[in-house]
């Protein structure tokens, strides 16, 4: 899974515009990791590779031991994530084809793929992501 580190949230009260999605109550979700669309309805889980539909990025840490099934996602902030490859300041990111990672790919044209905009260059395997859904 791909998990990033919150630097800024924005939206209504910088608060990230969190929406609510079901999680399945079995697994554990850490903090920050970047979520798919599993299932329908608006069922999410940890994204790890390309061509997932990204949906955002969990608030909220997700034991494996409770039986919540309801967990919240940002959709609107910058976020610190592991790089695969080259990215450049101002690149389309997705996740990557490289398991738990993320990627440039100015060529996407598929939204639904697209997790945001890349607001530096990749370094020591580090992007900054500015994501809005």
């Amino acid at each position: 899974m791909v998990v990033a580190t919150k630097i800024e949230l924005y939206g209504d009260n910088s608060a990230g515009d969190v929406m609510p999605f079901t999680v399945s109550s079995s697994v554990a979700i850490p903090k920050g990791t970047l979520m798919q669309l599993s299932a329908s309805p608006r069922t999410i889980a940890a994204s790890s590779t390309y061509g997932q539909v990204f949906v955002g990025v969990a608030t909220a840490e997700k034991d494996s031991a409770d039986t919540s099934t309801q967990l919240g996602v940002w959709t609107n902030g910058v976020f610190k994530m592991t790089a695969s490859g080259s990215i450049n300041d101002g690149d389309t990111v997705i996740l990557s084809t490289a398991a738990n990672t993320v990627e440039a790919s100015n060529a996407c044209t598929d939204r639904r793929l697209i997790v945001g905009t890349a607001f530096n260059d990749a370094a020591s395997s580090l992007v900054v992501v500015r994501v809005l859904k």
